[in-house]
């Protein structure tokens, strides 16, 4: 199957494009967005700036960092589009990655911050 998507993306960079659970994940402005193939839909996940990062886990969580103008974005997407996590810094995050379901890490700086839900 041949499918044509328009992604309203005219950068001269390094563009987004990466198969998933069944999702074809492409960059657009300001959104990740992806094709469901199973169901044949599209969706999208926001963020602020330039995308620098994304990461998935095995549960379909989605890590986002990105960044506008020396302020930076870490935002954690559950797949039903639900907001797990949001927070801006004003120092370079970088080298996100998951850890486990709800916990992840990524660098600020010369330090390593994990983040990680409290079950009670």
């Amino acid at each position: 199957m041949i499918k044509n998507f328009k992604t309203g993306n005219n950068y001269n960079r390094r563009i987004f494009l990466e198969f998933n659970k069944d999702k074809l994940y492409y960059e657009s402005n300001s959104t990740l967005c992806y094709y469901d193939i199973k169901k044949k839909r599209f969706g999208n996940f926001s963020f602020k700036g330039e995308l620098n990062d994304v990461k998935f886990d095995k549960n379909g969580n989605i890590l986002i960092a990105s960044s506008i103008k020396n302020r930076y974005y870490l935002i954690m997407y559950a797949p039903n589009s639900t907001i797990l996590f949001y927070k801006e810094f004003n120092k370079k995050i970088e080298n996100i990655n998951f850890i486990n379901e709800y916990s992840f890490y990524f660098r600020m700086e010369n330090f390593i911050i994990i983040m990680s839900k409290i079950l009670v």
